[in-house]
């Protein structure tokens, strides 16, 4: 009589639990669909349906080239009113640090000029920061600020780590979100290096217009965000 393989459903269920109880962590590679056939005794079939089952959860997502790791939680980021993320995260029970990656003034780009209102002749301050969620990569935000209004926020950014408190150290306590735009695209090379992912995975890009009490545009936010980590609800 044949050998009968294993039922693939006992393999998924146990790599399920695994999963469920932090034993196999966000980010944590899964084998591949060879070496899981050949560790459960399961046909390619098997082993295929298993990861499949998994990655229609939520459990686990697949990259061309890089196989499947176990997923991470998505984090539901509201788009009405001001998006704090400190204490977004703080609302969804997760942990959240920022991580300043570098400090340029530049020529205002062109984008951003519109923004803000500016001419291509005025300069900004750019911070460029990666925001990391259970101490994995999530955003990497470049804000900008009027160089005229924001002589040391460099040095403000450096000492409180936060945004939110640098913007409220210069002045600006009471800040309005004008306008938000989203759009999907390709990261570039560098976004997928600093956000730990593949080039051919898709990332959602915020742009946010920050106003003072008085209108005035007081900070440009561009935020790229993994788009396996991230839901934005209106």
């Amino acid at each position: 009589m044949p050998h009968k393989p294993p039922d693939w459903r006992e393999t998924y269920r146990a790599l399920r639990r695994q999963i469920d109880c932090g034993e196999l962590p966000p980010g944590s590679p899964l084998p591949t669909i060879k070496a899981l056939a050949a560790k459960a005794g399961l046909t390619m079939h098997g082993a295929r349906k298993a990861l499949s089952k998994l990655r229609d959860e939520g459990r686990a997502v697949s990259w061309q080239g890089l196989g499947h790791q176990v997923a991470d939680r998505k984090m539901p980021i509201r788009l009405d009113g001001f998006p704090w993320f400190q204490s977004t995260m703080v609302r969804l029970g997760a942990s959240a640090t920022s991580e300043i990656l570098a400090t340029r003034r530049i020529r205002v780009p062109p984008d951003i000029a519109a923004d803000m209102g500016l001419s291509h002749r005025h300069h900004v301050f750019q911070a460029e920061i990666v925001r990391l969620v259970e101490s994995r990569p999530m955003s990497l935000a470049r804000n900008h600020f009027p160089a005229d209004r924001f002589e040391g926020i460099f040095e403000t950014l450096a000492k409180t780590r936060s945004v939110t408190k640098a913007l409220a150290f210069h002045g600006f306590e009471n800040i309005q979100r004008s306008a938000t735009r989203i759009e999907a695209r390709m990261p570039t090379a560098h976004e997928a290096l600093v956000l730990g992912i593949p080039g051919n995975q898709p990332v959602l890009v915020s742009t946010g217009v920050n106003n003072d009490d008085a209108g005035d545009v007081v900070e440009v936010t561009r935020s790229t965000f993994r788009a396996d980590r991230t839901v934005f609800e209106v």
